[in-house]
This record gives C-alpha cells, structure tokens and sequence, in this order.
C-alpha cells in the first residue's frame, strides 16, 4: 500500500488494460486497442482539472501516446475519460476509440491505419465480450472504489496475480501446495477448478459439527474440506455424488466469503472465461474423474502430516518470477499458503492472520445442503407431476374417442342403447 495525502492506495503509476486471453474474447481491433493505444492510470494533483474532475487515486482510462508525448496543458480536450465503475471502462474505451483516436495527432499514421484496418473496428461490445472486459479489469487489480467515486487499484497490476501464478506452476512444474489439489492433476482439470480446490484442505467432522438436521448422521472423524481463508465453512459429503453437488457451495462461499482475497476472487472470476475453452479440450468426464480422485485422497489417505509450507506452489511462482521491488504481496501469500493443517478450527485460527477471529461451524453448511436437497427434490416432483399430467390427458383423450363414438352410434338407425338393450334404448312398435 502506498500512501498519499492521507489516504492509503494499493498501486500509484499505469498500466495497460492487455490480458493474456483478449484474442479469445475480443476482436481484433479492441486486443490492439489495449495492447498500444490505451492505458489505465491514477489521477494525481496535476489531473484534478481535467473532465470529471477526479479525486486523487481515482483510476482513468487515456490516450497513450498523448501521455507519453505531450505535455498536460498541450494535449487534446476528450484524449481522458474516468469510468464511473469497473463495469463502464469497456464504454470509456469506445468514448475514445470513435471521439478521439481516430484525429489525436500524436498517434502514427501507421498505427491509426493498422487500427482502421483491423476486424471489430467500429463495432458494438456484445455478449460473453461485455463481462470478458469486467472480470479482465478486475483481474488487473480495479475494483468500485469504496472511498471515492469511481474505480482505484486494489492491488499492484505489475504483480503476478493467482491466475498467473497458476500458470508458472503448470509451466514449470512447482508443486501445487495442496492436498486436494496436485501438480499431476493440472492437465486433466480447468484453471478454474484447480484454483477452488486449493482454497479448500481436508478436515475431520468433530462433535461441534454436529448442528443441523444434515449433519446429524455423520460419524466422527468423517472426512471432509474446509475454507483455508475463513476456516468456518467446512463440508462433510457422504457420497462422492455429494461431492460433486457440493461444488456449487464452494464456488458461492468463495464470491460471498469476506476473508477471502479479492485478488482469488477476481482470479476465478477471470479464469471461467478460460475453462469455456478448456472443457471442450478435456471432453465430457473430467470432472467425475478428479472429484474421484478428491473423494479417494479424503478417505484413502493419511493428510495428518503433510507438510503445506514445503510446497507453497503459489509463493514459489511468484519468487520465480517477481521483481525484488514486488516482494511485499508475495509474502503475503507465503503466510497465506504455509498455514499447516489441523482438525481443529481454533488452531488453524493462531497460525494464520490475526485479521479474523475464529468461529464455531455454523448451521449455514446445513441450510445450504437441505436447500440443495430441496431443490433436486422439487424437480424429481415436477417430474413426476409432468408423468402424471400426460397420462391423465392420456385417459381424457380416451374417453372423450368414446364418447364420440357412442354419440355417432345414437344417431343410427336401431341403435338399443346399453348391453341387451335398455328402457330408453326399446323400438316401439307402432
């Protein structure tokens, strides 16, 4: 954190909005756009006049070249804009693109034709590429600003983010640092997967666990996982069917959980753009095969001793490939990742960060699991109320073909009515 009249900022400088998988989502004139033309910056003292009038450490969005070639009071009104929100920069970009880049004068010709040239040139933001531009911002480090209108850093862009660090683990083969999740599973599972499984370790069900309706058939000592960041949300599935159902859970707490990083969230986030990709690759199963893997790990294996600050995958990534000058958030993860496992919660609690205090699980597991069981139950009734509707509609139809048919039988000559004929059914003789 830097400090700066008063006020503490994660980053002071700019940065270009360019992430690794723009060419995926993006076209090509929006990848160029953010690889040369655009750069993100914080507002100083000498911007405070400038449109919009922003407060110091406020995040804006300008011209690069005019930046870099001329001075404040030559440059060209409408070569800035500050987004209002993390969710407005894709709109600020256009706003320069069509008002701006197309006349700044100190832009080179070549760059403007090539700009002119490219596909997307032009053309409306539309689809996954909206929330593409969202969560790719985020992963750079902006966030809403919770003191100022506007966005500001929440973290040095520079850095190596967990999204990156998950790749230099893939790339050169640095243990994981999890239990659950290992460096030979890499390949078989998304980035996005393999990013949720190691915010989770193995843990012990204990009498305290024992609170909602759903955990009172859990035998103690029943292996489960538990929230490294929180330590409070500990799951306890009885099947490995269970297992998979509890993903849904994991990911929720992970977006809702306070003491979880907002450099995790964002890398998550960022990274299920990825696994789009990434799950056309690994075909239709992969998912049963690793939580298969998970579940025989929990029950097969003793986790009692493994060691995690031997391994802290994501602190080695970063020593690898981080400045000295950037060693401040890559200890921060060292900490984060050398906690060693327990069982119980309040140890876990002393090793870690005083930032939070421990507390007791909760009947929050439970409520989410019954809401789970309810809904699969909802749907198994609707089912069976869609069954039970066709084969009603079945017998009306069926009975409405008789009584057609008895109708049309009326109308003929020396019809009797009921079997043997009936009082109604008799032909009087004349």
């Amino acid at each position: 954190k830097k400090k700066k009249n008063g006020r503490k900022y994660a980053f002071i400088g700019k940065a270009l909005l360019a992430k690794g998988d723009d060419t995926h989502w993006l076209s090509q004139a929006e990848v160029y756009i953010r690889q040369e033309l655009v750069e993100v910056f914080t507002a100083t003292k000498e911007d405070k006049y400038d449109f919009g009038e922003p407060e110091v450490g406020q995040v804006g969005v300008r011209c690069v070249h005019c930046a870099k070639n001329r001075p404040k009071d030559q440059r060209v009104k409408g070569h800035v804009y500050y987004p209002s929100s993390v969710n407005t920069i894709q709109q600020c970009v256009k706003d320069l693109q069509s008002r701006h880049l197309a006349i700044c004068g100190a832009i080179p010709d070549n760059c403007r034709e090539r700009l002119r040239s490219l596909k997307g040139y032009g053309s409306k933001p539309e689809g996954d590429s909206v929330q593409y531009w969202i969560d790719s911002a985020k992963e750079l480090g902006l966030q809403d600003s919770p003191d100022v209108v506007g966005v500001t850093f929440y973290r040095n862009p520079a850095e190596k983010s967990p999204a990156d660090c998950l790749a230099i683990e893939k790339s050169e083969g640095i243990p994981s640092g999890s239990f659950i999740m290992r460096a030979e599973d890499r390949t078989s599972v998304t980035d996005s997967m393999a990013l949720l499984l190691k915010q989770f370790r193995p843990c012990r069900f204990q009498a305290s666990d024992r609170r909602g309706s759903r955990s009172r058939d859990r035998a103690l000592g029943s292996p489960g996982i538990f929230c490294v960041h929180c330590s409070k949300k500990r799951y306890f599935p009885v099947t490995e069917k269970k297992l998979i159902d509890t993903l849904i859970l994991m990911k929720t707490h992970m977006n809702t959980c306070t003491s979880v990083p907002e450099d995790i969230k964002s890398s998550l986030g960022y990274l299920q753009h990825r696994s789009l990709l990434q799950k056309i690759e690994l075909g239709a199963q992969w998912k049963s095969k690793i939580f298969k893997k998970v579940w025989n790990r929990l029950h097969h294996e003793d986790w009692s001793n493994f060691d995690y600050s031997s391994t802290a995958g994501l602190a080695k990534a970063m020593s690898i490939c981080e400045e000295p000058s950037q060693t401040e958030d890559s200890a921060i993860i060292t900490q984060r990742e050398s906690v060693e496992e327990t069982d119980q919660t309040s140890n876990y609690a002393d090793n870690h960060s005083s930032s939070f205090t421990p507390v007791e699980d909760d009947d929050d597991d439970d409520d989410e699991e019954e809401a789970s069981e309810a809904l699969r139950g909802m749907q198994d009734m609707i089912k069976a109320a869609a069954v039970w509707l066709s084969e009603r509609d079945a017998e009306q139809e069926k009975k409405q073909a008789r009584s057609k048919g008895l109708g049309q039988a009326k109308n003929r000559p020396g019809f009797r009515g009921g079997r043997g004929g009936g009082r109604g059914g008799r032909i009087r003789s004349a």
